[in-house]
Order: structure tokens, then sequence, then C-alpha cells
């Protein structure tokens, strides 16, 4: 038998420079409160009326946990139709974690939508850069971006609170550059979603973003939420919601709002190419999976600068990356990125190898075999050491590995 989360009592209320909208969750007895804040001149735009929003942001928390949701508040009579039919049966079918749940809420075919915006995250990685330069200056005019966003939903810290507020800030420092520079307004969201529940981001991303913009439904008519992998990669069966986005993103549609996912038609080293034409990105660029700033050694990093090399535009990243020290040890650094290219990541690395291979055979050769001979067996001794020796023990490693750095 499933639990029963209620939603209660929607509030728009201002503060400061922001408005806040909430709404009271409760589960089991256990009352919180989930906010989205937006900056106060967008106040008018925001949507209390329904509780798509929350609906949206807590579904994949709701499945997961098997909690039955229900509230006396309308739900978008779209959304439900489509979480109903599609959503919920689909993900109970296919993902062993999610299970059959049923929404109890009176229906709504309203559409809020008065300012037909378009919008877009800008997280300055590839695949944002992507998303924001390919709806500029297109033909169809309703599908032209007009707003920049970036928001703190999950993506910075399982602490959330201070501490992912304070990452989230200094995020948001490039994306007012990218704003300033394509003079295009930029929208900053901040969220308690985190708080609520606590998971890998890439579990339930996409409808995180999705909750906290249909918060501005009567702002944003479309809104573009870049895809991970192309279309070949389509699985809904992965743990990763991003892999099947697509579906994602037309059940979280309403009356208001319509999500789009974006590069679907593009791998990530197309996505790459096309992002390199514009300058926009070359101090701006942000790949990096340990910070605000390109480390130049983590797997992303290491795949961009593969990309990068195999375009020959590295000198372009010489304001976000460190391209000197990676052409100082050029074959160690393509050798590190070929051992990346093993097993289920291939796919990403494919098309940099098949450029490098045609290019420069010798080169090529050459960093196939040192991957397999000397970084494959220096990564697998790594993984035995953590399991043999005390975590106090490895860390005091890393620290004599950066000083040496």
């Amino acid at each position: 038998m499933n639990g029963q989360m209620y939603i209660e009592a929607i509030r728009k209320q201002k503060y400061e420079s922001k408005t806040r909208l909430d709404a009271t969750i409760k589960i089991d007895e256990i009352e919180k409160v989930c906010w989205f804040d937006y900056p106060s001149e967008y106040g008018e735009y925001i949507c209390d009326e329904r509780i798509d929003a929350f609906v949206i942001a807590l579904i994949p928390f709701a499945m997961r946990k098997g909690l039955d949701i229900k509230s006396s508040i309308p739900i978008s009579e779209k959304l439900s139709y489509q979480l109903h039919n599609y959503y919920i049966p689909i993900l109970s079918k296919y993902q062993e974690t999610f299970k059959k749940i049923k929404l109890a809420c009176p229906c709504s075919s309203v559409n809020y939508n008065t300012k037909r915006a378009v919008g877009t995250g800008i997280s300055c990685g590839i695949d944002s850069f992507y998303s924001v330069l390919k709806h500029i200056g297109i033909n169809e005019k309703d599908y032209e971006l007009t707003h920049l966003v970036t928001m703190n939903v999950g993506s910075f810290g399982y602490q959330g609170g201070d501490f992912s507020y304070k990452w989230f800030q200094e995020e948001a420092k490039k994306a007012r550059r990218v704003s300033e520079e394509l003079n295009l307004p930029l929208i900053e969201i901040n969220s308690n979603l985190m708080e609520i529940y606590q998971e890998n981001h890439s579990f339930s991303g996409t409808f995180r973003m999705a909750g906290a913009i249909l918060g501005l439904q009567k702002l944003f008519s479309k809104y573009y939420i870049s895809a991970g992998f192309d279309i070949k990669d389509f699985d809904i069966t992965s743990e990763e919601n991003d892999d099947y986005d697509m579906f994602n993103l037309l059940v979280a549609s309403n009356e208001s709002t319509t999500f789009y996912s974006t590069g679907l038609e593009a791998t990530r080293f197309e996505r790459t190419k096309f992002i390199a034409q514009f300058p926009v990105t070359y101090d701006k660029l942000t790949v990096c999976m340990c910070g605000n700033d390109n480390c130049g050694k983590c797997e992303k990093c290491m795949r961009t600068l593969g990309a990068l090399y195999a375009l020959n535009s590295l000198n372009k990243y010489r304001k976000s990356f460190d391209i000197d020290q990676f052409k100082k040890n050029k074959i160690l650094n393509l050798a590190r990125i070929r051992y990346y290219g093993i097993g289920y990541m291939r796919p990403l690395y494919k098309e940099i190898y098949s450029i490098i291979k045609n290019k420069q055979p010798g080169t090529y050769w050459l960093c196939a075999v040192m991957a397999v001979v000397i970084i494959y067996p220096a990564e697998k001794g790594k993984k035995i050491i953590k399991k043999i020796l005390p975590v106090s023990v490895v860390k005091k490693l890393k620290k004599i590995g950066k000083k040496d750095d």
C-alpha cells in the first residue's frame, strides 16, 4: 500500500529583491515547505493557481518512495493526463526503483502564458552553449531565445543550504557575463529542493529544472533543456534521467509551457565543433567535474581538451584551460583520453580518435598502446590501493600528489 504526499497551501510572497513560490509538503504527518525564489521583476509571471511546479519537481521522489500525490489545488489537465497515462506506467514498468503511484487532484486546462518568452539554461558547458547558440538569430522567430536561466535546484552538491547557494553564486558569475555579451536577460532561480529530497542530480535533475520553470509558466511558452547525449543513446531503463529526456520533457509540458530536449541531433563532438566557432565561449567554457574552474585533469576536462585538440581549436581556449600544460604532456594526456574511451564511455570518444587516427596515425597507435600498457594498469592499481589502504592514508597520498603538481 502506497504512502501519501499532500501538496497544500501554495503561497506567493515578495521579500527583498525576490518573490517566493512555496507550498507545504506533508508526508506521514511530517510537514516541509518547498520553495522556489525568482527575481521580483518576474513576480507577475509566477503561477500560484496550480501545483504543476511542485508535482513535476517532486514526482521522481514520490515514485521512488511509493507516495500517491494528493491536493485540493488544481493541476494542469494536460500534465495530469500525461503523467497518469505515460510517465507513471512507463517508468514504473522499466525502472526498478520506481513504483506505480496515483494523482488525486482537480484539473485545470487554463493556458496562463501571457509573455510567450523562450528560455534555456546557461551553465557554460558544451551542451548548454550549444542550446543557447543554436537558438539565436534563427528563422523561426517564435522559437528564438529571449531569456537565459541559471538555477540552484540540485546540481551544486548534496548539502543544499548555504553550501550549495555559495557554489551556485560562483557559477552564476560566468552566466551573467554570457548574458551581458549576448544581450539576453538572465533569470536566477534558487530553491530548497535538495533539502526536501537528497539524491544524485542526474537521477531527477530534468524534473527539478522543469518544475522551477513551470513556476514561471506565465512567462515561458517554450523552454529548452540540453540533452546530454544524441538520440541513438535514448534509454528508458537508465537510472540517469537525461538518457530519456525526450520522453520526460513531452510529459512535463502543459497548456502554458512546452519543453524541448535540444541537441539530440548532434553528438558531443559535433556540439563542441559548433560552439568552437563562437568567441563568447572561449573564456567562459566550464566543463569540470571538480569545481567552478577547469582542472584539466578530470574525465570531462580531458574529453573536452581531446575534442579541441582534434578540432585544432586548443589555442582558442587558453583562458578556459591550461593549454600549455596539456601540450607539455601531450602524448601522455592523449593516452589518458584514449583510456577514458575504453568501455561504456566509448561513444563519447569515438569521433575524437577517429580524427586523430586519420590525421596522425603514429600518434594514435602510440597513445593506444600507452593507454593499455601504462594508463590502464596505473588506474587499476589506484583502485586496489583505495580498497586496501585506510581512508586517512589515501587522503595524505592525495595531498602529496597535489604538492608535486
